[in-house]
């Protein structure tokens, strides 16, 4: 079993231009892209790859798309056997409460944020109302966190204040994409050692570190704080799968990286 638990999705009709756009923004590490972002061809894309689920990551990009981007998900969601999917609020929109409340009842598996998109910092105090009623309905968050190349030189999410943040909100599941930090190579290898409520997406990883030095994570965090991402369809999982092969999983660990802690974090 593989699940894909980071995959970013738009309507057939934002595509590809939606993708050749944000393609474009990155040209310090040339983002190379897999698909159109359509259902299709994430479907198509997941099924050469072997990938028997994906989950979708929606992101409202300004306070008025809450309900648009998460009718969308539940499309998705309802229509598509290959997925699953997250819900999202944007937090200056001043009925996230009600959209919350929504996600749930639609049956979606967690909350996606980004601190890029949606312009703030990830240990901002005047977010913490929002984070207490995400943990208080017991959905996981992700996070992106690290780099990103719509706002290259202001980092929204270090390591250092996602680990405040945790600290903070020690019930809320967090997912911290991309291992924590997106092209972060200089904090302590251990800085969440102390935050066992974050659990690491494995997106781009394959870019971003040799498997040496993931192999050194995996050691000092332990298998179960991973889970399998690509961010498709800006990852290939055929690509990550041969890097892990390179990071020397073991058995067991390669089933809780792959599947078995995505079902318990997400609830599959």
């Amino acid at each position: 079993m593989l699940i894909d638990t980071h995959v970013h999705l738009f309507p057939d009709k934002l595509c590809p231009k939606t993708i050749e756009k944000l393609a474009k923004t990155d040209p310090n590490h040339h983002l190379t892209y897999y698909g159109d972002g359509s259902l299709g061809c994430a479907e198509k894309n997941m099924k050469e790859w072997g990938v028997d689920l994906g989950v979708m990551l929606p992101i409202a990009t300004n306070p008025h798309q809450q309900k648009s981007v998460n009718d969308f998900a539940a499309y998705v969601q309802n229509h598509s056997d290959a997925f699953i999917s997250f819900g999202t609020v944007h937090p200056d929109a001043p009925d996230y409460l009600s959209e919350l409340s929504r996600i749930v009842e639609m049956g979606f598996h967690g909350i996606k944020l980004h601190p890029d998109y949606q312009g703030f910092f990830i240990n901002e105090k005047r977010l913490y109302p929002m984070y207490q009623a995400i943990s208080d309905r017991k959905l996981p968050v992700v996070f992106h966190t690290g780099y990103d190349p719509i706002s290259p030189g202001c980092i929204h999410a270090t390591p250092e204040a996602v680990v405040e943040m945790a600290r903070q909100f020690p019930e809320l599941t967090i997912i911290a994409a991309h291992t924590g930090g997106l092209y972060f190579g200089n904090p302590p290898q251990d800085i969440y050692l102390d935050t066992p409520n974050v659990t690491f997406d494995t997106a781009i990883a394959s870019y971003t570190f040799a498997p040496e030095a993931y192999r050194r994570l995996i050691d000092i965090y332990g298998a179960e704080r991973f889970i399998f991402a690509t961010d498709n369809p800006w990852g290939d999982a055929a690509k990550d799968l041969a890097f892990f092969e390179a990071v020397g999983l073991t058995r067991d660990e390669r089933e809780m990286i792959c599947h078995e802690n995505a079902e318990r974090l997400i609830g599959i």
